[in-house]
């Protein structure tokens, strides 16, 4: 491996200095690591470049700054950190904090959601909502355009300004001041049908929150269902692959015939067909989940958590009936979208 320095404005002192307290680190970091060759680090006065070189030194030149010998051992798959980190202080501030946030984001990703977590984290990074938000948006803005006034203008205008004066046609300057009145209340009406855009593009946005749940949540449970067949299904086939080993050795013993043995061998092909399609299929869940939670690339050690328990239903279904027709944001859309 191999670190090289390139400064013209540090003397040759401080790098190596640097080079020496960094070296020592690195050494001692490998204190419980297999024996392996030492370091040695040059410095080369010209242009200022610190090698280090994995072979044992034995010279005694005053420009070499590492231990010629020692019995401490030294980690050979430890990646110095370059000496411009070492000799600023923000650098390597911001390498740790590099590396923390790494660490925090790997260990989110590893932890296992519930149904909750899982909606909590659509709603705020499913690539849909955030389109519909962004809709809903351009739309508000929509009404202050349609509640703006025309703003008066200034014109002027100017002929025969360049003609020769024996000319007989005089110059002439026009001034004029104008604006526009709008009659018939057009402004109100404008702002009306803006507002109603908006209301109706509001109501399609809960629509699209409704609907993105539903399918976070389906997703959820059917990865929890899918999860449960797979440990199912590789549950029977440990358990068949017990009763084959307990057949071969009965038809070792002559206690069994060999067509029995055989049609219980052959009966282990569909348990291990079993149990790839129950991986297959939770691989696919697992992968429609994290596409609805707006993942940007989906990881195999993604995880859920939870059990599919169904919700007690306590109302009619005349109270059902009318608590969708309030709560349906189609409904108040397609409300709005009527002109009285």
């Amino acid at each position: 491996m191999k670190i090289t320095l390139r400064n013209t404005s540090h003397n040759e002192a401080a790098i190596r200095s640097a080079v020496r307290t960094h070296n020592e680190a690195v050494i001692l970091s490998g204190a419980r690591s297999a024996q392996s060759k030492d370091p040695r680090i040059c410095l080369s006065r010209t242009k200022y470049e610190a090698v280090i070189l994995s072979e044992r030194s034995e010279s005694k030149d005053p420009d070499e700054v590492g231990p010629a010998k020692t019995d401490r051992p030294f980690l050979p798959q430890t990646t110095p950190l370059p000496l411009s980190v070492l000799k600023s202080p923000l650098r390597a501030a911001a390498l740790l904090a590099i590396l923390l946030a790494s660490a925090t984001t790997a260990l989110a990703q590893t932890a296992p959601l519930t149904m909750q977590q899982a909606v909590d984290l659509a709603r705020s990074k499913n690539p849909t909502l955030l389109a519909a938000e962004q809709n809903l948006l351009s739309v508000k803005a929509q009404e202050l355009q349609a509640a703006t006034r025309q703003n008066p203008y200034l014109a002027l205008n100017g002929s025969n300004l360049t003609e020769a004066e024996y000319f007989n046609n005089p110059y002439g300057l026009t001034l004029g001041v104008g604006r526009i009145f709008e009659r018939g209340n057009k402004r109100e009406w404008r702002l009306d049908s803006a507002r109603s855009t908006t209301v109706e593009t509001d109501a399609q946005l809960q629509l699209t929150v409704q609907q993105t749940i539903l399918a976070v949540r389906t997703a959820f449970t059917n990865l929890i269902i899918a999860k449960a067949a797979k440990n199912l299904a590789g549950d029977n086939l440990a358990d068949f692959k017990k009763e084959v080993a307990i057949g071969n050795d009965r038809y070792k013993t002559g206690d069994l015939a060999k067509l029995d043995f055989e049609r219980l061998d052959l009966q282990l092909a569909q348990f291990e067909s079993d149990d790839s399609n129950a991986i297959t299929a939770m691989q696919q869940a697992s992968l429609q989940l994290q596409v609805l939670l707006g993942i940007d690339k989906p990881t195999p050690g993604f995880d859920v958590i939870g059990d599919v328990v169904p919700p007690p239903v306590t109302l009619s279904m005349n109270d059902l009936e009318q608590i969708a027709l309030a709560a349906r944001p189609d409904l108040k859309g397609a409300a709005a979208d009527i002109v009285p």
